[in-house]
């Protein structure tokens, strides 16, 4: 397993008679290398001098995305054919780079190899077919982003995977060199022995004799001890008698006297007897995690606000754009992520990957999973909670009323409010270690993602309504929001937005929060 390159490459291959599309579509990928980190290469960035088939394969082995631009002519060179596609089909097998078609102009391109491929425009739709370029280049656009983020988060779980690799590595290095070390003492342990008894053996003669006369000692004093204890044992048995029969009358005094002042007999002989325990028995642990979560459920006043790639942001994606107000309704938010021990409670396992942390957040979770949770624990507590949606999550984040503007849940200084990439020592920590935000909510940023209640739509602040906004009831990908121990600075955020996970994705950096309407 190896670590994943710093940026995303991106190769294009296409016929040079397909140069004018290559022209209008660059500037629609241009977003991508600003707020992605993506490097774009085709032929026209050979420098003078460079040799030119050295160079295309060069970049091709470092891509990770292949775009073919594809049509007759791209079909018929011999080039392209020969040369790029072979070596690019051959690291899309090996899984070292993604291949995808780009359809210029229709053709049949369904019987080559790149035919079984998932093709962009959307459906294989030739670019000339589109109403407008426009359309088309920005869903191929759209396309090749989300399998940028697909790519970065699994980058994220390998990164995660080699450090965890790493530290067994250590681990067992350390363990060889700790048996090393107690079979060298174990050694030294045996000849000492030896030595010890080679010794003993030549005083045994001359100490048995001492030996049995000890021993007789020994038995007399026993015997002289055993009479003093038979006498103290029977002085004391006569003083506990005298003291019990003096307790007794004073008792039968005391009842009498109550008697007299007319309290019923059977009341009395209760409280002489000390019988005054009523007690049940519960799964008092369980039930001890499932109150912390309702005590722990914050009241947030609605209001309204900014949403979005505000001016404290700074580098911000295309989906936090444009900033909108929004107004949210009072709603209660949980103080910390659901941890382990909390989701144990309420399901009876732990699919944690970091187990033996009771009071982490409970990580390894889909948004099914969540609600799974939510509809157990509701039947148990007869309350209604449910996920936040987006915009309670981002009012929350940034501290409601009393926000301050700050760019993460709680500060400017990313390492006072979360646990990210260059804190974490790569595993989650316990809940409400870090400081807490303007509305005592802690880990807003970092720890774990949290899942929101919505759909994802990249374009969706577009068409946002201004009172409390969610996603319709069907949609493809689901919001996570606040960034998490695998976390870049940028990702922890609080108008960070990631899409293009499915409500069937786990992973050890996903968790959640409830929510609930009051």
């Amino acid at each position: 397993m190896q670590p994943q390159n710093p940026h995303i490459n991106i190769f294009i291959a296409y016929s040079h008679k397909d140069k004018t599309y290559l022209q209008e579509l660059l500037p629609y990928l241009n977003g991508l290398k600003r707020n992605h980190g993506v490097k774009i290469w085709y032929d026209g960035e050979i420098t003078p001098g460079a040799k030119w088939d050295e160079e295309i394969k060069k970049h091709i082995n470092k891509a990770d995305i292949i775009l073919f631009l594809t049509s007759v002519d791209a079909l018929n060179s011999d080039y392209i054919q020969e040369e790029e596609m072979k070596r690019a089909l051959a690291k899309h097998e090996a899984g070292t780079a993604t291949v995808i078609p780009v359809i210029l102009r229709p053709c049949l391109w369904q019987d080559e190899a790149i035919g079984s491929m998932e093709a962009l425009p959307e459906k294989g739709k030739a670019v000339v077919e589109w109403p407008l370029k426009d359309s088309a280049y920005t869903n191929i656009a759209r396309g090749v982003k989300k399998k940028i983020l697909d790519i970065k988060i699994r980058a994220e779980e390998v990164e995660a995977a080699l450090e965890r690799e790493r530290k067994q590595k250590v681990a067992k290095q350390a363990e060889q060199k700790r048996r090393e070390q107690e079979r060298q003492a174990e050694a030294k342990r045996k000849a000492a022995e030896a030595a010890a008894l080679k010794k003993a053996a030549a005083r045994q003669a001359a100490e048995r004799e001492a030996a049995e006369k000890a021993a007789r000692e020994r038995e007399e004093a026993q015997r002289k001890r055993a009479a003093e204890k038979k006498a103290k044992a029977a002085a004391r048995e006569r003083e506990q008698a005298a003291q019990h029969k003096q307790n007794a009358e004073r008792r039968k005094e005391q009842i009498s006297a109550v008697m007299r002042k007319g309290i019923p007999a059977l009341v009395v002989l209760v409280l002489s007897l000390g019988i005054w325990n009523i007690a049940t028995r519960s799964d008092s642990g369980n039930m001890k995690r499932i109150q912390e979560l309702l005590d722990n459920m914050i009241l947030v006043k609605g209001g309204t606000f900014d949403m979005g790639c505000t001016s404290e942001q700074g580098s911000c994606s295309g989906d936090e754009k444009p900033v909108h107000s929004v107004t949210v309704s009072d709603f209660s938010i949980g103080k910390y992520e659901v941890t382990q021990a909390q989701w144990k409670a309420v399901m009876g396992n732990n699919p944690s990957e970091s187990k033996n942390c009771n009071n982490c957040p409970v990580e390894n979770v889909s948004w099914n999973d969540v609600q799974d949770f939510i509809r157990k624990l509701n039947k148990i507590t007869g309350r209604e909670f449910r996920l936040p949606t987006e915009a309670e999550w981002e009012f929350a984040a940034r501290g409601g009323n009393e926000s301050k503007g700050y760019k993460y849940a709680g500060s400017d200084d990313i390492g006072k409010v979360a646990w990210y990439h260059g804190n974490s020592d790569r595993k989650t920590h316990p809940v409400g270690q870090k400081t807490a935000n303007e509305l005592g909510l802690h880990d807003m940023s970092g720890n774990v993602w949290e899942w929101c209640q919505d759909w994802y739509g990249d374009e969706y602040y577009d068409i946002s309504p201004q009172n409390n906004p969610r996603r319709p009831e069907t949609g493809t990908y689901r919001v996570l929001r606040g960034g998490s121990w695998v976390s870049d600075t940028r990702s922890c955020r609080s108008s960070y937005r990631l899409g293009y996970l499915t409500d069937d994705w786990f992973s050890s950096s996903l968790g959640f929060r409830l929510a609930e309407t009051p």
